[in-house]
């Protein structure tokens, strides 16, 4: 982002002006970046909703074991260190996509005989269904009324899941060929209801701000967000009799043109230094060329005016072509 807003490009065709324009001025550049701008936020606010949900967990155990809680005894040190690394045990997360469609599907199965005790970020599975979405243009519609329109796609898919694999078990009497013949699916009712767990979670955090200026911005991610996957899932909404796509496309490039004055700010409030970062294009004082230059005098192949390469390698065969001329 901080690239696309230091570089500029002439250009005849943007705001039918013929000065320099911002590369990130161009709706293209907008639509490869910003939207993974906003799922940096959502990730982000959603991962330290986790953390607290795990943190809380080891945390109790912890007082249960009073001050020797605190001793590499208890062994709580040693889950500190290997819940940090939880994300990458399974390391394909295609298995922990299949482990969260195993919870889905018994969840799905205790509905359906009455005796499933949900958590809340299961409840959305027991709400009625709704036929057709309000949404005409994201102007209009409410952070709410999308999140509504967004779980009912994640619960036509789970229980659309339930069903084929339930037909596939009477199919061929084993449930693990079924579950294999499913897995497609099964991954698919799964990215759904997390990306339904990161959209609950990141409006649940916004709306503790308390700064209406901030509040509006971090809502537009949100939408943004929100748009983005509609549009790049459009055939689960299609499924569910939710034409959405058109919508949901337009509501993402109109969302970007109001984000875009404030784009440069955002990711800078990830405050990231710039020995982080350790990156010449994203320099927090924007002097892209100056240190780009910097950075190449201490390149080793810059040590000298001609690289011994072209010496030994190039040099000869460039002659010995000459030559045959």
């Amino acid at each position: 982002v901080k690239n696309s807003g230091n570089n500029f490009v002439f250009s005849y065709t943007v705001k039918f002006s013929s000065k320099e324009t911002q590369i990130l001025d161009y709706r293209t550049q907008q639509y490869r970046i910003l939207p993974h701008a906003a799922r940096a936020l959502v990730f982000l606010f959603a991962a330290e909703e986790i953390k607290n949900l795990y943190q809380k967990g080891i945390e109790q155990c912890r007082l249960a074991c009073g001050g020797h809680g605190y001793s590499h005894a208890s062994g709580l040190p040693e889950i500190y260190a290997f819940a940090v690394g939880g994300c990458t045990y399974e390391g394909e997360n295609i298995v922990l996509l299949l482990q969260v469609a195993r919870f889905l599907m018994k969840t799905v199965e205790q509905i359906c005989s009455g005796s499933a005790r949900l958590a809340k970020i299961m409840e959305y599975l027991v709400e009625p269904r709704r036929l057709k979405s309000s949404f005409r243009t994201w102007q209009t519609l409410s952070p709410h009324e999308l999140m509504q329109d967004f779980e009912q796609a994640a619960r036509n898919q789970i229980f659309s899941t339930y069903d084929y694999l339930q037909q596939l078990k009477r199919a061929s009497g084993s449930a693990e060929v079924a579950w294999n013949s499913a897995s497609v699916e099964l991954c698919r009712a799964s990215r759904l209801h997390v990306k339904c767990y990161l959209a609950q979670s990141y409006f649940e955090r916004i709306a503790r701000c308390r700064e209406a200026d901030c509040a509006r911005i971090l809502e537009l991610l949100g939408e943004l967000y929100m748009l983005f996957e509609i549009s790049s899932h459009s055939n689960s909404f299609r499924k569910v009799n939710y034409q959405l796509s058109l919508f949901a496309e337009r509501g993402v490039y109109e969302i970007m043109e109001c984000l875009r004055p404030e784009a440069v700010a955002l990711v800078d409030s990830f405050d990231f230094s710039d020995r982080e970062l350790h990156s010449v294009l994203g320099r927090r004082d924007g002097n892209v060329y100056a240190a780009m230059l910097e950075w190449a005098k201490h390149s080793k192949l810059n040590k000298t005016e001609v690289i011994a390469t072209f010496e030994k390698y190039l040099g000869p065969m460039m002659e010995e072509g000459r030559s045959k001329i």
